[in-house]
């Protein structure tokens, strides 16, 4: 990088006090006679736009440079640009297969359908459910009541069988006291041991009783097993059911809305997923710019792959400049550049961004500066070298000098020698000036001075009288 350097005005005096050492007139001399210039050398004093400047180089460079990968793995089956194709923000530079991706997305839009129809459904019922609903309702409560029915007729049965029973008890009971009164009468008693003689109806009516008992006995057991309670509990099970379902379906409670919104929200997801995976399957242009580098071939793998693309929209330059002059360089200053491969081609712009931290180079501290170009219809190429003039003030229409024109004497001020106009023989004379910018070979100065004045550039040297004649 071409180290930088500014034409300041103490750095103009400084040069001039060594160059006018040489040639200091005597004050007391107002002219120079024509004996004395007939070496010299004569400029001439012009009106000219001067600019104070920092001087560097740089390349030209794009306003970004990307480089684009795909974002997920498959084959590559198109590559849709080639380098240097330019290409527009949305283009698809590069594709992979993605069928299975794209049959993937069709699946899980239905499974979203589906679950945003039952998310529905459970804020509000679809009528058909409802109705349906509601009538395994009405059909369980009925089942239910023919089971109470039905379980009614078998208690019926229990009851009959078992009052004929506790009748049979009680004519047993009946029996036993009137054989047991014979049993404990002493005359009787003879009677029981032989024939019974005339208490055989005694004898028999208990034979008849514990005979009926028994058949009671047993047909009131039978009516009790033949009781099936199984049917009710089932058809109550069910009627609870129903209601429940009625009530959920009318109601749901917090736990059935969380699973239902969590499900949808699910197969939304699933569905983003892939529809970001079938987007990762492409690479698409971001914005406008040209196609610097490719690494990608039909067929391959997408693993590696990548394509470079610059936003060539604007342009900008960055330049170093050292720690010595940096402070003096400035946000919005404008810039000049000339290309060493566009002769005659300037193009312009401004400082956009001083970086804060400096860099060591070569034993110098340099900062990066960046140059955003103006709009320009110059044929320019990317990392074009450049050199670049950074504008630091300019003074439009002053008087200037060549640099070489102006002297110092002791007192440390400035002056040239202006030939004097009609004078013969040729001779000069002693102009002070203030100096200014310097740009090149040329000086501002301010003086008593014109347009169009000409001065002494060197002089031979003067012959000084001193105090005592020599």
């Amino acid at each position: 990088m071409k180290k930088t350097r500014t034409r300041l005005m103490i750095g103009c005096v400084a040069i001039l006090i060594v160059v006018g050492a040489g040639v200091m007139i005597s004050a007391q001399r107002a002219s120079t006679p024509a004996t004395n210039l007939a070496s010299a050398q004569v400029g001439q004093v012009k009106r000219e736009t001067l600019s104070a400047v920092v001087e560097s180089s740089g390349s030209i460079e794009p306003h970004k440079t990307l480089s684009f990968n795909f974002g997920s793995l498959g084959t590559i089956v198109q590559v849709n640009v080639k380098v240097g194709d330019h290409v527009t923000q949305g283009d698809v530079l590069a594709k992979l297969d993605t069928a299975a991706l794209e049959l993937q997305i069709q699946q899980d839009e239905q499974a979203l359908i589906i679950q945003q129809a039952t998310y529905t459904q459970t804020l509000i019922p679809d009528p058909a459910t409802l109705t349906s609903t509601q009538a395994a309702l009405t059909g369980a409560q009925a089942a239910y009541a023919a089971a109470l029915q039905q379980t009614g007729l078998s208690q019926q049965q229990v009851t009959v069988n078992c009052a004929s029973y506790t009748q049979a008890k009680n004519a047993l009971e009946r029996a036993q006291t009137a054989y047991d009164r014979l049993a404990n009468d002493h005359q009787a008693k003879n009677y029981l041991n032989i024939d019974w003689g005339p208490f055989r109806s005694v004898v028999q009516a208990l034979s008849d009783a514990q005979s009926a008992y028994t058949v009671a006995q047993a047909n009131c057991n039978l009516a009790k097993g033949n009781i099936n309670n199984g049917p009710v509990t089932s058809a109550q099970a069910q009627v609870a059911q129903a209601i429940a379902n009625l009530d959920n379906l009318l109601s749901p409670d917090e736990a059935t809305l969380a699973a239902a919104k969590a499900q949808l929200e699910q197969a939304r997801l699933n569905l983003q997923q892939t529809r970001l995976k079938l987007s990762d399957a492409e690479i698409v242009a971001p914005f406008d710019g040209i196609v610097t580098q490719i690494n990608a071939s039909v067929g391959e793998a997408s693993s590696g792959v990548s394509i470079d693309l610059a936003d060539i929209g604007h342009y900008h330059i960055n330049v170093l400049v050292d720690e010595t002059e940096i402070t003096q360089v400035q946000p919005g200053q404008k810039a000049e550049a000339t290309l060493d491969s566009l002769p005659g081609v300037t193009v312009t712009g401004k400082i956009a961004r001083i970086d804060p931290a400096g860099a060591l180079v070569q034993g110098v501290v340099n900062y990066n500066v960046q140059i955003d170009l103006d709009p320009s219809t110059a044929p320019l190429r990317l990392y074009m070298t450049t050199n670049v003039r950074i504008i630091q003030a300019t003074h439009a229409d002053v008087l200037t000098v060549p640099l070489s024109a102006v002297h110092s004497d002791p007192a440390g001020g400035s002056y040239v020698e202006v030939v004097d106009q009609n004078e013969q023989p040729i001779s000069s004379h002693r102009v002070n000036v203030t100096l200014g910018l310097s740009e090149g070979s040329q000086i501002e100065v301010t003086g008593d001075l014109k347009d169009g004045d000409r001065v002494i550039i060197t002089v031979a040297p003067r012959k000084t009288t001193s105090f005592f004649g020599g």
